[in-house]
């Protein structure tokens, strides 16, 4: 970002990176400019255009989701909503949809290993792609619901499940839990045989 214009990186030449207007697609801008590490080495030539500070402003609003999200442990819902009150129009039409805004913190985070915030409640709880496999690779969460009062998640394999099929017998257990820092009630049900021990 350069007097309220951006920049996209268009190649590099040995160690000189060129850069051109964002815009240079949609409005046909030629302004350009170029770096060495980080440092600008030529000036950016004239636009055709004033600068958008919708879309500025938008730019800045999802590069501090980022850093938030790579910083701290605050919930998905809670973030954008802090972000996006008393936004404008023209800003708010600048910015991703919501789905995208949340895949990309959840990116973020997955890349920063940032610790996974508490839900407040059932719509926020979103399972992380880490945790829907076995330490095998094999996939583990087989269903998920979604978000909701009623959220739903199914975990197994498909050998327990093969092994479930083939057993006459069936033991089900119920237990009924609150999260002591969300408040949550979680209900889990769990599904156990007896198998021989060739079946390990």
């Amino acid at each position: 970002m350069i007097d309220s214009f951006s920049y996209r990186r268009e190649k590099v030449i040995a160690d000189k990176e060129i850069w051109r207007c964002s815009d240079y697609k949609k409005l046909k801008c030629m302004s350009r400019c170029h770096t060495k590490d980080r440092i600008i080495t030529k000036t950016p030539g004239d636009h055709n255009h004033v600068p958008d500070q919708a879309k500025i402003e938008a730019r800045k609003i999802i590069n501090n989701l980022k850093e938030r999200a790579a910083t701290t442990t605050e919930s998905t819902h809670e973030m954008i909503a802090t972000s996006s009150r008393g936004l404008n129009a023209a800003v708010a039409g600048q910015l991703p949809v919501i789905r995208n805004i949340k895949q990309t913190v959840r990116r973020v985070r997955h890349e920063n290993q940032t610790p996974l915030p508490n839900p407040a409640s059932l719509d926020e709880l979103v399972i992380p792609m880490e945790y829907t496999q076995a330490e095998s690779g094999e996939q583990f969460l087989l269903h998920d619901s979604g978000p909701g009062q009623h959220h739903m998640l199914i975990f197994s394999t498909a050998r327990n499940l093969q092994l479930l099929e083939n057993c006459p017998n069936w033991y089900a257990d119920e237990h009924l839990s609150q999260c002591c820092l969300t408040r949550l009630l979680i209900s889990s049900r769990t599904m156990h045989l007896a198998t021989d021990s060739t079946d390990g």
